[in-house]
């Protein structure tokens, strides 16, 4: 990325972070920071698929499918939060199940 920084560890440690933003105990807390760092990150995730995308079809002229399965994996998980955001969970107002 920019010379900076190879792709596979900007992945890699979007993953691990999500891992985390997405645990159980990160989905239970009421606490809005994680809910707003999760949700930015997830848009985060997918603004830069978009990017690697289009890096692949208009620079590289070339699709990895390894890479594609990778975007498809982001874009599943970008879509969960949104929505699990829309419908309330990991605010105070969504009570768990007992």
């Amino acid at each position: 990325m920019f010379g900076i920084f190879p792709v596979a560890v900007l992945g890699l440690a979007f993953y691990v972070f999500m891992a985390a933003a997405t645990s159980p105990w990160a989905w239970r807390s009421g606490w809005p920071a994680i809910r707003w760092t999760r949700l930015g990150s997830a848009v985060a995730g997918m603004v830069f698929v978009l990017y690697l995308i289009y890096t692949e079809l208009i620079t590289l002229n070339a699709i990895c499918l390894w890479c594609t399965s990778v975007h498809v994996i982001t874009f599943l998980l970008f879509a969960l939060i949104v929505f699990g955001a829309a419908a309330g969970y990991g605010t105070s107002q969504a009570s768990p199940r007992r």
